[in-house]
Parts: C-alpha cells; sequence; structure tokens
C-alpha cells in the first residue's frame, strides 16, 4: 500500500510539478494514472518510488516513510520506468547482479531470478551477457520490467509499460500486473494506452496541471450513462428534433449518437417507445459502454 498525502513537488524553483497530492493506493488493485502529456504522471510515479523526494507533503510506503525510512520503503517498490536507469555499456546480468545487492539478494540469488524473469519474458541467457546498447526496445522494456521485480516488491509501480512491445507483449505485461494484483500487491500503471488499461485496470485517477481532479473505481464507471446509439429504417427531418429531446444528438453515417445529460439516465426503452409512437422502424438501438476518455477528456 502506498499513502500520498499533501504532495507537492518542483523541478526547479517556483515551477511546481505535483500539487497536493493525496490518494491511497491499496493493496490488491490495479491503479490506472492518466491526464494529458505534461500532467505529472510519470514525477508522481518517482516521487512515489522515491527517484525524486517530495518538496511538502508525506509519502508512506506500507508504513514507511519514503524520505525518513528511505531503505526500509524502496525495499517495497518495483519500478518499471519508461526509459532505463542501467549502464548502456555493460553487461546486463552484471548490473542486475549489482541491482539485487541493494535490496538484500546474494548474488547468486539475484543472478538466478534476473535469468529467471528475462526468460519468462522472454529473453534468453544470451541476453543477459549482453549491453542495453546492443537491444531492441521491445527488448530493453522487458530487461526493465526484470529490473522492477528482481526483489519480489509488494508495490509495482509501471510509466508506460506497454511501450515497445508487440500485442504478444502486451499480453504478457498485461499478464503480470494480474498476477501481481491477485496476489495481494498494488500496481499503479501510467499508460497512454487507455484501452488496455482499462480492461484491467479496478480505479482510475486522473492528473491535469499537477494535480488529482478526480479518482473513480471501474465499476462506478461501469454504470456511469455512456452514448446510446440509434439507427431507424425510415428516418425524416423530423427525427432529428425528436431525438434531441433525449440529449445531444450527432449523426454519424446512418445512425444516431445520443450524449445524455450525466443526471439524467435515459433507457433505451424510453426512446424506443418515443420512436414507435412517432411510426418509426426501430433498425437497432443500444448503450456503448462508457470508456475512460469518455469519463475524463470529453468536456
Amino acid at each position: 500500500m502506498i499513502d500520498v498525502s499533501g504532495v507537492f513537488y518542483s523541478y526547479k524553483k517556483n515551477i511546481i510539478t505535483l500539487k497536493n497530492i493525496t490518494k491511497t493506493f491499496e493493496q490488491g488493485k490495479i491503479y490506472g494514472i492518466v491526464g494529458p502529456n505534461g500532467a505529472g504522471k510519470t514525477t508522481l510515479l518517482n516521487v512515489m518510488s522515491g527517484v525524486h523526494t517530495p518538496g511538502a507533503g508525506r509519502i508512506l510506503v506500507d508504513s514507511y516513510d519514503i524520505v525518513n525510512d528511505r531503505e526500509k520503503s524502496i525495499k517495497k517498490i518495483g519500478l518499471m520506468p519508461d526509459g532505463s536507469f542501467l549502464d548502456p555499456d555493460e553487461k546486463i546480468i552484471n548490473q542486475m547482479m549489482h541491482f539485487g545487492s541493494y535490496y538484500d539478494l546474494s548474488i547468486k540469488e539475484a543472478r538466478e531470478r534476473a535469468l529467471s524473469l528475462m526468460n519468462k519474458f522472454g529473453l534468453s541467457e544470451e541476453f543477459s551477457r549482453k549491453s542495453m546498447r546492443n537491444l531492441s526496445l521491445g527488448q530493453r522494456r522487458r530487461v526493465g520490467l526484470t529490473m522492477a521485480l528482481l526483489h519480489d516488491p509488494d508495490n509495482i509501480l509501471m510509466d508506460e509499460p506497454y511501450n515497445g512491445f508487440d500485442p504478444f507483449g502486451i499480453k504478457m505485461v498485461t499478464d503480470i500486473m494480474l498476477e501481481a494484483r491477485n496476489s495481494g500487491k498494488t500496481v499503479i500503471v501510467s499508460s497512454h494506452i487507455l484501452k488496455e488499461v482499462q480492461s484491467v485496470a479496478d480505479e482510475f485517477v486522473y492528473l491535469e496541471n499537477g494535480q488529482l481532479l478526480k479518482s473513480i473505481d471501474i465499476e462506478t464507471m461501469s454504470k456511469n450513462i455512456g452514448k446510446i446509439w440509434v439507427k431507424v429504417l425510415n428516418p425524416d427531418d423530423n427525427l432529428l428534433r425528436l431525438l434531441q429531446t433525449f440529449g445531444t444528438v450527432r449523426r454519424i453515417n446512418q445512425a444516431y449518437e445520443i450524449t445524455t445529460p450525466s443526471d439524467n439516465k435515459v433507457e433505451t426503452s424510453e426512446i424506443n417507445s418515443a420512436l414507435v409512437k412517432e411510426n418509426y422502424k426501430v433498425d437497432s438501438i443500444y448503450y456503448e459502454k462508457r470508456t475512460v476518455e469518455d469519463e475524463f477528456f470529453s468536456k
């Protein structure tokens, strides 16, 4: 669990990147951090993982303060950064063994665990003897994932984890998230590939201009009204006016998209009755599931 309370962070003097962030990230859940470019998503992950020190506020990682109990707290966290913290020219396996020493792993334990994880992620032992400079983007991302999971942390932070992966790699990353969540770990993911994250996340946290504007769990979001699609076989000039009584309407090819007011749930049966009453022949009418884009980016 990671508890963030009143956190501020500035890269430069008078330029505040994070503003009074307060949020508890619980065990056994996957969180999606979303927001426009420059919102502070990567910065938040870096502050929570101890890469950056908060300018104000407090971060507790499984009850250990990220500043005052730094050594204990960072052992509870695994970070998969968007870039890489590894030396581009040193052999990967040597760096993994050195990295493992920070987490009280012996050289043998770090080597065995690194090779096991890399093999699980599709990298043979041959790759462990290469340097990062000689790997493709997808291979480097697999090494970054190995680095994050090397010490089997209880809290996993992943910055743009799907970058550089083909569909098989995306499924692999998704499976890792689910496996971690199901074992009681906290998983926090920043990603612009919202469709993939929505398929696994339990809750979304929306950042904008360094502020946490909204947090919503996937169950609540799925209950919120999405769009209603209507198609009739005998449309005329009066159809648009009728549909506009239920919300904002757009015609897209032969179908009509209705966005209903957030405080007014409209049933498809209600629309169907109104159409039949006016002698329209309804071909189809259905709800479209509300997406992360609808929830946070439609303003």
